[in-house]
């Protein structure tokens, strides 16, 4: 056998090897794609039998990282701001910090951006509305619900984001508040476009 022939013969397993991996990637990149797509119209179309069946394997596929808050062929428009401020205990002293107004933080990176960052205009908004979905009014975990402990870690996760770069010390606790306020409209009091505050308990930061 020549020389060349044995190189041909040693190499043929090597390419043989790479189409199997390209073959699979596609493959698996393919069914991802066909699941998102599937998970992604199901939990924003109208209610049906399929997405009833298949709810909690949806709402794990698209919670809380792909999270929306407008349902297909029937958006549900925004009717209330929302501010969330948080502050944090920090160092050996348990020192506790201003509130920082989150909202504000965002609407200054979003405003005047062309391409403003998704994190930026719905993270908080939405990982404000799967908390209040699976916690009471005074923050406790609405029972029998399993995202309840998902839902806490990611506000609390978002908001060490904002509060650490600010901080010099090491935070040991933070506390999360929320306001809203209902927007004017026909039939809606003064009492009722008032501001309204929800002030969560303080969490612990895991070391």
């Amino acid at each position: 056998m020549s020389e060349q022939a044995a190189i041909s013969t040693a190499r043929r397993p090597t390419r043989r090897w790479s189409r199997a991996v390209v073959g699979v990637t596609v493959l698996v990149t393919l069914i991802l794609v066909a699941i998102q797509m599937s998970a992604s119209f199901l939990y924003n179309a109208p209610g049906n039998v399929i997405s009833k069946k298949y709810a909690a394997q949806v709402s794990w596929w698209m919670t809380p990282l792909q999270m929306q808050n407008w349902q297909l062929f029937a958006p549900n428009p925004i009717s209330e701001n929302l501010e969330i401020d948080a502050r944090a205990s920090v160092g050996p002293s348990a020192a506790v910090s201003p509130w920082v107004d989150l909202s504000a933080i965002d609407a200054a990176a979003t405003d005047g951006n062309p391409v403003p960052s998704h994190l930026t205009m719905n993270a908080t908004r939405n990982a404000w509305l799967k908390f209040v979905e699976t916690h009471t009014s005074t923050g406790i975990p609405n029972a029998g619900s399993p995202l309840a402990a998902t839902a806490q870690a990611y506000l609390q996760n978002l908001v060490l984001g904002y509060l650490r770069p600010r901080e010099s010390g090491t935070i040991d606790s933070v506390q999360v508040r929320f306001i809203i306020t209902l927007l004017p409209g026909d039939g809606r009091t003064a009492a009722q476009t008032a501001p309204q505050a929800q002030t969560l308990p303080w969490w612990l930061v895991a070391r």
